[in-house]
């Protein structure tokens, strides 16, 4: 984690920005190990985790609302809008699906199996575009 220094409200926003990235690519990997090991519940709450921190660090890069998943919601539609790339949406989607089994445990593993890679995914272009300020 990075330490939290006086540099002054913009570097302090990047530093912001940047942990939330390692955040939500640490969250991914404990996701997947958790996954793999059989534990759906844990391994489910890290994904939807990593899929979460990843536009809060777009959202704070954009100086836009993300304190509430439906704002968090909210944001990563409008950016969709924005960058006209509706799989977003639907990506993001994927990930709030996971955010309900952490609570219910009930998705299959045939989905669990094939929704995880798309969640990867989301988290990835939203990371690249993020350290790139792309958007």
């Amino acid at each position: 984690m990075l330490e939290m220094k006086d540099y002054g409200p913009l570097v302090q926003q990047e530093i912001l920005v940047e942990e939330q990235i390692e955040t939500a690519l640490e969250f991914l990997q404990l996701a997947e190990k958790e996954l793999n090991a059989g534990d759906i519940r844990q391994g489910s709450g890290k994904l939807w985790g990593a899929a979460a921190h990843a536009p809060i660090a777009k959202t704070k890069q954009l100086g836009w609302a993300h304190g509430s998943d439906r704002e968090l919601t909210s944001a990563v539609n409008n950016y969709a809008a924005r960058i006209n790339d509706p799989s977003h949406r639907w990506l993001f989607g994927l990930a709030e699906k996971f955010h309900r089994n952490f609570y219910n445990n009930t998705m299959p593993q045939f989905e669990i199996d094939s929704d995880r890679h798309g969640v990867a995914l989301f988290l990835r272009r939203i990371v690249d575009l993020t350290r790139t300020a792309g958007g």
